[in-house]
């Protein structure tokens, strides 16, 4: 049963990560966001604990080396259900090194039964 509702919730769960180029003197930084929002489900409540948002980039230079960093988190408890038809909301943004990005993890806490 738990394994339906974590696979129903991460298929439902989408992330949206929206980079611009920041207005700096260096050229190679952007601002990244990164948004959650939910498509719609027939369930009442489907609460989610963010605890940190971390995105792992390529480093142009050593090809080999892998960099992560910790995005400025807006931690807390989100109900999917209220991020359904159009709503999202901002989860993490950070002014991260121009890379290419690999991977973006979620933090979760603890699951409260």
């Amino acid at each position: 049963m738990k394994k339906n509702i974590v696979f129903l919730l991460f298929s439902s769960l989408m992330i949206t990560g929206f980079i611009s180029c920041k207005k700096s003197d260096t050229a190679d930084e952007a601002t990244l966001q990164i948004r959650m929002k939910d498509a719609p489900t027939a369930l009442e409540q489907v609460n989610i604990d963010i605890q940190s948002v971390m995105v792992k980039y390529r480093d142009d230079v050593n090809d080999s080396t892998l960099n992560w960093v910790s995005l400025n988190t807006q931690a807390g408890i989100y109900n999917l259900l209220l991020l359904q038809n159009g709503v999202d909301t901002l989860l993490a943004s950070g002014v991260i090194p121009q890379r290419q990005i690999k991977e973006i993890r979620l933090i979760l806490g603890q699951i409260i039964p």
